[in-house]
């Protein structure tokens, strides 16, 4: 046969724990060794593992999210997220076609010497160096 492309998707807690997000960020740790793993076990077989990982993504969940918190803290849905927006240098929170254009890179065949990294997708916030 001929090989073929496996993409995960990895939570930013991964790189990026917070004392009440621990089960998460340990979930996500173990998704990003399990892609570098598999990548070196598939790629005997042109089998390409890789990972995104997602900043806040623009959604119906992310704005029922933004919904719930705004009434915890007595803001407006608007107010927070103009708050989350001015949190990245981008000045934006990621659209699903932002993910979904990386995620389209990797599977194609513009990416067939990429296996096994996780490209973080978040307009800069992440200010760390991981390598």
């Amino acid at each position: 046969q001929g090989g073929g492309r496996i993409v995960n998707v990895v939570g930013a807690a991964a790189r990026n724990p917070t004392a009440t997000y621990l089960p998460g960020g340990v979930a996500n740790a173990g998704l990003i060794n399990f892609t570098k793993g598999l990548a070196e076990a598939g790629a005997p077989s042109k089998i390409l593992v890789n990972a995104v990982s997602p900043a806040a993504t623009r959604t119906s969940r992310w704005d029922s999210l933004m919904a719930q918190q705004a009434a915890a803290v007595g803001k407006t849905p608007a107010e927070l997220i103009a708050e989350a927006e001015g949190a990245y240098p981008l000045g934006r929170i990621a659209t699903p076609e932002d993910i979904a254009d990386v995620v389209c890179f990797l599977v194609s065949a513009r990416a067939s010497f990429i296996t096994g990294i996780c490209i973080t997708v978040d307009g800069g916030a992440t200010r760390g160096v991981y390598l």
